[in-house]
């Protein structure tokens, strides 16, 4: 599927980074600094980090290509 496994791992391991690490240090940024808008500004930032993911995952739709047979 990948040109090989250490370009997948790569992949993979950056999706996983997006998914998990960036919104949970928004998260964590929002709580420190804008503790009295938290109600506000959180939910917002996390649908911003979510744009991540999805961004990660058009790049290795463009960027990295498949076999071609």
């Amino acid at each position: 599927m990948y040109r090989n496994f250490t370009n997948a791992l790569i992949v993979e391991v950056a999706n996983a980074f997006a998914l998990l690490v960036i919104p949970t240090a928004v998260l964590v940024y929002c709580h420190l600094f804008f503790r009295s808008y938290i109600m506000i500004v959180s939910p917002l930032m996390l649908g911003i980090a979510g744009l991540f993911p999805l961004v990660s995952q058009c790049f290795m739709l463009v960027y990295i290509q498949p076999y071609r047979k």
